[in-house]
Parts: structure tokens; C-alpha cells; sequence
């Protein structure tokens, strides 16, 4: 049952049920989590409020030179930059009343699973959409203007109501990409995604014909990735690499439950510090699918 310590709080024990219930909803649910299918994760440490990022730029040459005996070498140089980025909180939480705490914790596992379900789906939105009050990028609002086809650029419609050719579409928009990058996903809102499952005039699926495209795919799962966070009509190619673009990560998803306050409610939070990073906008291209 849920029970006070002698500060006023619910117990260690409680918040331990909790926390398990957590991991096994990630457990569970890791693919569907599309910000951490996309980009690179990287750790730092809790007490990180800023993620400072060192860039290095070759100024003349990125390759070693090669030299006759006894000459010196002139150096490529490289121009070191650093960017700053903040890193943010995603909060959710609900209230337990004095009256409840006779029940088993077991018994707001839903609102664990509720809350942990709202914390990912607001990663992936600001992933995929940014965040406009905090001046974060997303995938859409990075991809440069040269890296679009759009519906008047494309082979037709994707589903079907005209002559299209996906597999031209994609290869266009890998094209795109810097050449430093090879493209590991195809992201979009469901009903595009499904696109690719449709089949061409031979029969064969649009999935098995791009496939090859995508870096170490095996099954359509590998590079297929769709999420609800995505608008409707376009989708987004793009490249798992820690040079392209990161989810930083100071805090996994973790549970706290606070003293109790006005009204005798016990506070229970759910939350992370992450934030996303975008180090390249030209390892990212984008389709119209209308």
C-alpha cells in the first residue's frame, strides 16, 4: 500500500514500484520511440544544465599531405568552433489524495504508463517539430530548401491516384544529402509510411525496392520509421550519426514523489532532461507525397 514516511512524503518503496513499471513500459515500447530510432543517443552527466559542442572545420585540405624526403609539410588546419545548447525538462506528473494511500502503488501503474507514454510522445514531437516557444529546431525546420521535392518536384503521388515512381523520389532525395552521409531512415506520418508497403506493377513492394538504399537495412523495420508526430503528406530521409544530429540525454525518465500539499494531495512527477541536436541540416531531405 502507499504509505507516509515521517515527513509527509509517499515512501522510497512506492516510488521503486513505480520507477519498475517504467522501465518496463520502455522496455516494451522502445520502437515506437522515434527521436531515439533516428538520432544518436548520447549520456552526460545529471548535473549538465548545458551540452557545449566542439566542431571542427578543415580550412584548406580534410586529407595528410605527402611529402618528398626532407620537405615539411604544410598543415591542413582546422578552425575550431563550439555551439551551446540548453538542455530541457519534460514534465508530467498527477496528484494522489491522503484518502488513497491505502492503496497498492501497483494500482496507478496506469498513470505511470499514461505519464511515461506523454513524456515520449512530447520527445518525438519536439524531435520532429521542434518547440517554437524555446526556439528549438526540428527536423522540419531544418531541412535546407535544396533538399525538397515537393508535390510539383515529385514523380506523382504516392498513393497511387497517378503515375508515380517512389524508388526516384527517394534516390532524388538521398542525392540530396551530403556526401559524408549515407541515409539510415525514412521517417513520416503513418498513412505515407504505409506507402511503401503498396506494390509497384510487377507486384512487388515499394519497400523491397528502396531498401538497398538505406545503410545496413535488413527488414523494412530497419529503415521504415513512422510516428504520429509527423505531418501528414510529407516524409523526412535522414542519417543516424552522431555528426549529423544527437538526442543528449542528462536524465532518463525517472518518478518523484513530493510532501504533500494544499488539498492533502501527494504530488507524483514523471520526468527527463534531453534535448535534441542538430549538427548538419545536410544530412536530412524531405518528400511531398501528395
Amino acid at each position: 500500500m502507499l504509505t507516509r514516511d515521517a515527513l509527509g512524503s509517499i515512501t522510497d518503496h512506492s516510488v521503486e514500484v513505480w520507477k519498475q513499471v517504467v522501465a518496463n513500459y520502455i522496455e516494451k515500447h522502445s520502437d515506437n520511440m522515434i527521436s531515439r530510432q533516428i538520432l544518436d543517443v548520447r549520456k552526460v552527466g545529471t548535473d549538465a544544465g548545458i551540452d557545449v559542442v566542439t566542431t571542427y572545420d578543415a580550412r584548406d585540405s580534410a586529407y595528410a599531405k605527402i611529402c618528398a624526403k626532407g620537405t615539411v609539410p604544410s598543415g591542413s588546419g582546422v578552425s575550431v568552433g563550439t555551439t551551446k545548447y540548453e538542455i530541457y525538462q519534460i514534465l508530467d506528473g498527477f496528484d494522489i489524495h491522503e484518502k488513497d494511500l491505502e492503496l497498492d502503488p501497483k494500482l496507478k501503474a496506469r498513470n505511470i504508463d499514461m505519464c511515461t507514454r506523454n513524456i515520449h510522445r512530447k520527445e518525438d514531437d519536439v524531435v520532429v517539430n521542434g518547440e517554437t516557444a524555446l526556439n528549438l529546431d526540428g527536423i522540419a525546420d531544418i531541412v535546407p530548401s535544396g533538399n525538397k521535392i515537393t508535390t510539383s518536384t515529385n514523380a506523382g503521388a504516392w498513393s497511387g491516384t497517378e503515375a508515380n515512381d517512389i524508388y526516384q523520389d527517394v534516390l532524388v532525395a538521398i542525392g540530396m544529402l551530403d556526401t559524408d552521409f549515407e541515409p539510415s531512415w525514412i521517417l513520416g506520418h503513418p498513412t505515407d509510411i504505409n506507402y511503401l508497403n503498396g506494390m509497384d506493377s510487377e507486384r512487388i513492394p515499394y519497400w523491397k525496392t528502396v531498401i538497398d538504399l538505406f545503410k545496413g537495412a535488413k527488414t523494412k523495420d530497419d529503415f521504415m520509421k513512422k510516428s504520429n508526430r509527423c505531418t501528414e503528406g510529407t516524409v523526412f530521409i535522414g542519417c543516424k550519426d552522431e555528426k549529423a544530429g544527437e538526442l543528449v540525454v542528462s536524465e532518463e525518465l525517472t518518478v518523484k514523489a513530493l510532501p504533500m500539499q494544499r488539498g492533502r494531495v501527494y504530488p507524483v512527477e514523471l520526468y527527463e532532461w534531453v534535448t535534441p541536436e542538430f549538427h548538419t541540416a545536410d544530412a536530412y531531405a524531405q518528400i511531398a507525397t501528395g
